[in-house]
């Protein structure tokens, strides 16, 4: 007697094993029934409904993946299904490529919601898997650089920063001059070279601004005495204090990224000057040269001829000029310069009367 009803146990355990089989082929039949309609809804439902019965079941895993992932292009629907089929087919090359596809895809939605630092576990799968994407290194050095921006810097902040660089030289290195990508707006794209070289040059930059910064404290907090010598024909001028002498290494970096950046075909005219404009503010404020930083104002300038920051600091140089050559009693060439001020200051209140 007892036998005979493990026996019937058994018998009735195949039974509902060999219906669950059937009802999941039926569930996975109507499933792609529904792609063939274009209701994928419904599909993504019925596949569900397969996995919840049989989680192990390839065929809805690779279906509903595709699904998501390839016909309907859902990236977090995509990314949550993909990491665990890639789990366990990593060297299917359908499911790696949806994979990649799926981390690049969650890295710059992170990127654009200003979630960075979430961004950043993204973007370290992907580039174990992809080591020829420019787009992905900028990013990289993109979070960095925002993350580590403000001053004053830390010995990490430093190392950070110049981590930044790195990237944005491989980011240049696996890019072309035409690759774009969305920083701040999705629907705003950005020269992924010209953005690279460019804030290459800004972090080269900042830290020279930051050294100036404490030079120029340290000369305030000595405050001495003006000593003053015999000029020309007996005038009496002023000593001039210590000059601030920049990092070479950190000058030279930032000019050379900044001439670069400019040798990127830059459609946008409000970012074309800018390259220019830097190269020139940098001659005249850290290296005391504002003949050499004119040259590169003036370039600037031919770009964008209606940029405020252009226009005043061309005014602020031409009246640097002309003290300095009133101090070397360069008559003819302080009126020169003070006229060529005056024109600038006219196209001031000129563009401010317009606005």
């Amino acid at each position: 007697m007892q036998k005979r009803i493990r026996q019937s146990l058994v018998c009735f355990g195949f039974l509902a094993l060999s219906l669950g089989s059937m009802g999941c082929n039926t569930e996975l039949k109507r499933a792609r029934e529904s792609v063939q309609k274009k209701d994928f809804a419904q599909a993504a439902d019925l596949y569900e409904n397969v996995l919840k019965k049989d989680p192990e079941n390839e065929e809805a895993m690779r279906e509903l993946t595709q699904l998501y992932c390839e016909t309907i292009k859902n990236n977090f629907k995509c990314s949550t299904k993909v990491e665990d089929l890639y789990k366990k087919f990593p060297t299917d090359n359908k499911i790696k490529a949806w994979y990649k596809d799926a981390v690049l895809g969650r890295a710059k939605s992170l990127y654009m919601q200003q979630q960075l630092k979430a961004a950043i576990g993204s973007l370290e799968d992907y580039t174990k898997l992809v080591k020829d994407d420019g787009t992905a290194y900028f990013m990289f050095g993109n979070i960095k650089f925002r993350l580590n921006k403000n001053p004053p810097y830390t010995s990490s902040q430093i190392d950070e920063l110049k981590r930044a660089v790195d990237y944005f030289a491989l980011a240049v290195k696996h890019s072309k001059s035409t690759d774009k990508l969305a920083m701040f707006d999705e629907n705003v794209e950005s020269l992924v070279q010209w953005e690279a070289h460019v804030q290459t040059g800004v972090i080269y930059k900042s830290f020279l601004m930051e050294d100036f910064k404490k030079f120029q404290a340290e000369q305030e907090g000595k405050k001495p005495a003006a000593p003053r010598k015999r000029g020309k024909k007996g005038k009496v001028a002023e000593e001039e204090g210590p000059k601030f002498v920049p990092n070479k290494e950190y000058f030279d970096k930032a000019v050379a990224a900044m001439e670069a950046a400019a040798k990127v075909p830059q459609p946008n005219k409000n970012k074309a000057f800018f390259p220019y404009f830097e190269i020139g503010g940098m001659y005249v404020m850290l290296k005391g040269e504002p003949e050499k930083g004119l040259e590169w104002l003036k370039k600037a300038y031919a770009l964008n001829e209606i940029d405020m920051s252009v226009i005043g600091n061309l005014k602020m140089v031409y009246d640097i000029l002309a003290e300095k050559a009133e101090k070397a009693d360069e008559k003819d060439k302080k009126a020169e310069y003070e006229k060529l001020s005056q024109e600038y200051a006219a196209k001031m209140e000129s563009l401010q009367g317009k606005r």
